[in-house]
């Protein structure tokens, strides 16, 4: 009986030592929470040992059979007699009383479930709050974007307005103010804003009158269509010209007697990152003392939103 006992002592110690092996695994798990793949991995381990501790703890009358027969003294024929029916009664007893559900719960080793249990636990609880933490960052980052976008926005504005020169064999073309020009030139289109600018369509023309109509003469036309984005500070040059060559009347009305004046007007579409649309309209006027085109002061004509 003393062997029985000093079997039993070891089968509960060594599960005693089992229990904090696996506790201190398991309490080294919960580092690796940062990581999806290791915290897949860590839910699949916690599985693992708690189908181990119940398969474990399912079997607590098991012991080896060597252990069993090194366990009964030996003595005389009678005695064991005496100890195979008892025996015998034991095992009797034990096929009446069949182990219960809760038999497991009864030993040391139930530990090792809880423990597994309380990881899966916290790494959830952890898990939760990273997702949490990334979408505050994430609606913080949308938050100050919004902000740059406003106080920021694109800015499109036209400048350096020019007649082109053209070059031909073996006399040179007219162009500019002179007979039989087509007056084409170009000029730049920059964002002078702090973001992208998003430009989606333009309208340019040249006009000649001896003033501006109050119908701008663009009105209710569509420009070209156009898929240009302009960072900040970046310009893009863009051409305008006649439809018909100036006669030798049109260039002294302008130049010598001034009684008409030549224009360069229309307008610019572009979105900001938000799809804001916006609209910048432009009207130069050449002046043709100082050889140079020069921005007319009519807010319907020269504007930007």
């Amino acid at each position: 009986m003393r062997g029985c006992y000093e079997m039993v002592a070891r089968h509960n110690s060594g599960g005693n030592t089992s229990t904090l092996a696996a506790g201190g695994t398991s309490r080294r798990t919960p580092i690796l929470w940062y990581n999806s793949g290791t915290m897949r991995q860590a839910a699949i381990v916690a599985a693992l040992l708690c189908v181990l501790a119940v398969n474990v703890t399912s079997k607590p009358n098991e012991v080896p059979a060597k252990k069993q027969q090194s366990s009964n003294p030996q003595g005389p024929s009678s005695l064991t007699v005496y100890d195979e029916n008892k025996s015998t009664y034991n095992a009797d007893q034990s096929d009446n009383n069949p182990p219960k559900w809760y038999a497991p719960v009864e030993r040391p080793d139930w530990w090792l479930v809880l423990i597994a249990g309380l990881t899966g636990f916290l790494i959830y609880l952890q898990a939760r709050e990273m997702t949490r933490a990334t979408k505050e960052m994430q609606a913080s980052t949308e938050v100050a974007r919004k902000t740059l976008v406003l106080t920021q926005r694109p800015r499109i504005i036209t400048r350096v307005f020019y007649f082109s020169e053209v070059k031909s064999f073996p006399y040179p073309s007219p162009n500019g103010m002179q007979a039989g020009s087509f007056c084409s030139g170009q000029f730049y289109i920059q964002n002078c804003g702090g973001t992208d600018a998003r430009v989606r369509e333009i309208y340019c023309m040249t006009f000649i009158a001896d003033a501006l109509p109050m119908k701008r003469p663009y009105e209710g036309k569509e420009g070209s269509k156009e898929e240009k984005t302009l960072r900040p500070g970046q310009s893009s040059p863009y051409l305008f010209g006649c439809g018909e060559p100036l006669d030798a009347q049109m260039v002294t009305d302008i130049i010598k007697y001034k009684t008409k004046s030549f224009y360069v007007l229309g307008w610019i579409g572009y979105t900001d990152d938000f799809g804001i649309y916006r609209i910048t309209g432009f009207c130069r006027r050449y002046d043709g003392a100082k050889n140079r085109f020069l921005p007319v002061a009519d807010p319907d004509y020269e504007y930007a939103d």
